[in-house]
């Protein structure tokens, strides 16, 4: 069971009759490592936190949903310390070891009577056994909770990682509005931390996207308040035990996000083999995953392979169309310049599509993931704020 932390999720009234403000605690400084989206519109929560996480200590974190506090100037930084101005007094901290994160509707200021009204509530919630309150409290359009847990051991001891996450649109990381906090019971350097979150996240949460538009708010959190006991992982093997770990509990919440984006039924892998190196490899396979005419064939289960093909070819980069080979679900369906006689019916049909370019111009290879596109979709963010 993962050790010295507290959580907690109430309602506050920025959504009607569902949680939408939430507190996760440590019971003691934690070190803290983070990601921040690259977006040059970034929220005054993420801009609050960009700052105060370099310090490399934290004891908590206060996340509103409903409100993206996003394009509000100087107000909406103004706020987003109040926030944590307000959970520090409760909790008699420093405001400075105190993070934020808000996710919702840009460009609407924060009704702080509500959001301050709503963190005493939460502050006496906070408990053990408040991780999936806090779970709820952070959703959007997300139609569940997203969580994943890791342990592993260290000289017999055993050590946890907790992770929880929302996201379901407006999911395209630069580093999955996505949020995402990890909570580990490790004693942990502080390097190693941040170097396993960087990689982490680049493993996972920037290999997926549901619909190709970059949030201002999404951020990767994860703290870890050594409360397990364990010999202090710095580098060699006991570093690579904890990411293996934490890359598990990043990928699983990463998929998560994808299947429960909004209005998707069929999520794909776009894989890119023998490509001259790894960038252009996840380059030609983003550009792949987030094509419309990609998505909707695969919504509509049009065995329309040239879509692919278009979107491959559509970057600077070395492919050479004579030598690429395309599979889909295993079935080859284009070889050397030519279509190859497939079977329709094998191909987009699977609950998990898999597309497979072999270019052939080297040895890299790398993977992005994608889902449909949708009638839903259009439906949620069309009158998303009405």
């Amino acid at each position: 069971m993962l050790r010295g932390f507290m959580a907690s999720g109430v309602n506050c009234g920025l959504k009607e009759g569902k949680k939408d403000l939430g507190i996760m605690l440590s019971e003691s400084p934690a070190k803290v490592a983070a990601v921040f989206t690259k977006n040059k519109f970034q929220a005054a929560p993420v801009i609050v936190s960009k700052k105060r996480v370099t310090k490399g200590e934290a004891w908590g974190i206060v996340v509103n949903s409903g409100n993206a506090n996003a394009a509000t100037g100087e107000q909406g930084i103004r706020d987003a310390e109040i926030m944590t101005e307000k959970l520090a007094n409760l909790g008699g901290f420093t405001p400075d070891k105190v993070l934020v994160a808000s996710t919702g509707v840009i460009g609407v200021p924060l009704p702080m009577g509500k959001i301050t009204r709503g963190i005493e509530m939460a502050y006496k919630k906070v408990r053990p056994d408040g991780f999936e309150d806090f779970a709820e409290a952070i959703l959007t359009t997300d139609t569940k909770i997203k969580m994943e847990n890791a342990v592993f051991t260290v000289d017999g001891i055993e050590v946890n990682i907790l992770g929880i996450a929302k996201g379901a649109g407006m999911i395209e990381p630069n580093m999955a509005t996505m949020l995402a906090f990890i909570l580990t019971d490790a004693v942990i350097n502080i390097e190693a931390l941040r170097d396993a979150l960087q990689r982490a996240v680049d493993a996972s949460f920037n290999r997926i996207s549901v619909d190709g538009c970059q949030s201002t708010n999404d951020s990767v959190f994860i703290f870890a308040n050594g409360k397990a006991g364990n010999r202090e992982i710095k580098d060699g093997q006991l570093f690579e035990v904890f990411l293996t770990s934490l890359m598990k509990v990043t990928h699983s919440l990463a998929m998560q996000i994808l299947k429960d984006g909004e209005g998707v039924r069929t999520v794909f892998s776009v894989e890119v083999e023998r490509a001259t190196d790894s960038d252009e490899a996840l380059k030609i396979a983003r550009r792949v995953a987030n094509s419309n005419l990609v998505k909707t064939a695969i919504y509509g289960k049009d065995p329309n392979f040239g879509r692919i093909l278009a979107a491959a070819g559509s970057i600077d980069s070395s492919l050479d169309p004579e030598k690429v080979e395309l599979y889909i679900d295993d079935e080859p369906v284009f070889k050397n310049g030519a279509p190859v006689r497939f079977n329709p019916s094998k191909v987009f049909q699977r609950d998990f599509v898999r597309i497979k370019l072999v270019l052939n111009t080297g040895s890299a290879h790398s993977i992005f993931y994608g889902a449909d596109l949708t009638e839903e979709y259009v439906k949620i963010n069309a009158h998303y704020t009405t």
